[in-house]
């Protein structure tokens, strides 16, 4: 019998003490950079113009968040855990991207 999947969004994480997220406006990364202090993780959001790497300054900063180390490892474990859930149903999410880029006559391009 073939597994069942559900393609209804899970419903929102609840925020603490029920706090509304209307107000909330949506941004899109496909970018981060972090750097370390002795108290904190500084998170700077942007966009990658250029994923080839052929234009100098292609790379957009546009948001910064700043957390804790206790914040920043309770973030890390809810990413895993969404992420083994994300890739039980869709399969592996590659990160290497020369394994997903065709080149122009079609043929995907192999990893090194």
């Amino acid at each position: 019998m073939a597994k069942e999947i559900s393609l209804t969004p899970a419903p929102a994480t609840p925020t603490p003490g029920g706090a509304p997220t209307s107000d909330l406006a949506p941004v899109y990364a496909n970018f981060v950079s972090l750097a370390g202090a002795p108290e904190e993780i500084v998170f700077d959001f942007g966009l990658n113009l250029d994923m080839t790497g052929q234009t100098p300054d292609a790379i957009k900063l546009s948001h910064r968040l700043v957390m804790s180390y206790y914040t920043a490892k309770r973030l890390a474990a809810a990413l895993n855990a969404c992420l083994a859930r994300h890739e039980g149903v869709f399969g592996t999410v590659d990160i290497d991207v020369r394994h997903r880029i065709a080149t122009h006559a079609g043929r995907i391009t192999p990893a090194q």
